[in-house]
């Protein structure tokens, strides 16, 4: 069961991270909730993580505007790579 908050899926979560940065492309990753953010009620399922690298999670985070379209453009690439 994906919860929203608390306990975190660590399976899943690891899964994500050790998947290559929609950005850059290199690996390991921070699991970034996209769409919808983890203070929105973002859930810890497969069609709400995508993979960042440290650097452009953190750069996502601060608003950064290309790494937030980077981001939103390989969004639905990356969910079809997973049959999602």
């Amino acid at each position: 069961m994906a919860k929203a908050h608390g306990h975190k899926d660590r399976k899943l979560r690891r899964m994500v991270s050790e998947r290559a940065c929609l950005v850059c492309g290199t690996s390991p990753c921070d699991p970034h909730h996209h769409p919808i953010r983890r203070s929105h009620g973002g859930l810890d399922v497969p069609e709400n993580l995508v993979p960042l690298c440290h650097p452009h999670h953190r750069m996502f985070h601060d608003g950064e505007a290309w790494v937030i379209e980077a981001v939103e453009a390989a969004a639905p690439w990356y969910f079809e790579s997973l049959n999602v």
